[in-house]
């Protein structure tokens, strides 16, 4: 009989979300940002990403990665399965009852024809953008800004976390 230590079981699969990262991790922030396969699918909201919001950057502060874009100051949500770095999505706060999802990118290989699409990754990470957005006084919504924008509307209760 095999016997099987049930913290590996929790603890396998689990999803991390940081703001930073280690840098170490650059080459993986860099392929999985700028270097994506998907890319291409996007191409045209990426273009209109870069006009609206400038140029973006990897910036390593105080030993820690994030991304930025010259002309706003966002924040990210950085996506680790099994300590690798799989995703990360970009939001700013434009104004005082929104905040915009700038952009999402995830490995290849969680994207939603990818090896792991039944991990629902780009779900996980916009409801941990969710979540944050719930416990910053006076957001209402989420605007997602690819393709046709989309709108989230953010209800004030306790449920909703879960």
């Amino acid at each position: 009989m095999i016997s099987i230590e049930p913290k590996s079981i929790i603890r396998e699969n689990k999803v991390y979300f940081s703001s930073t990262i280690n840098p170490d991790q650059r080459e993986t922030l860099e392929r999985i940002f700028f270097f994506n396969k998907n890319y291409t699918e996007y191409y045209f909201d990426i273009e209109h990403l870069i006009e609206s919001y400038g140029q973006p950057r990897i910036v390593e502060e105080k030993d820690r990665l994030y991304l930025n874009f010259e002309n706003i100051d966002c924040q990210n949500i950085i996506t680790i399965i099994d300590h690798y770095l799989v995703g990360l999505a970009i939001y700013y706060r434009d104004s005082l009852d929104n905040i915009d999802l700038v952009h999402i990118a995830v490995d290849e290989k969680y994207s939603s024809t990818g090896k792991y699409a039944d991990k629902l990754l780009v779900f996980q990470m916009i409801n941990e953008l969710k979540k944050i957005a719930l416990k910053i006084k006076g957001i209402k919504t989420i605007t997602v800004k690819y393709g046709q924008k989309r709108v989230i509307h953010l209800k004030k209760y306790k449920e909703t976390l879960s």
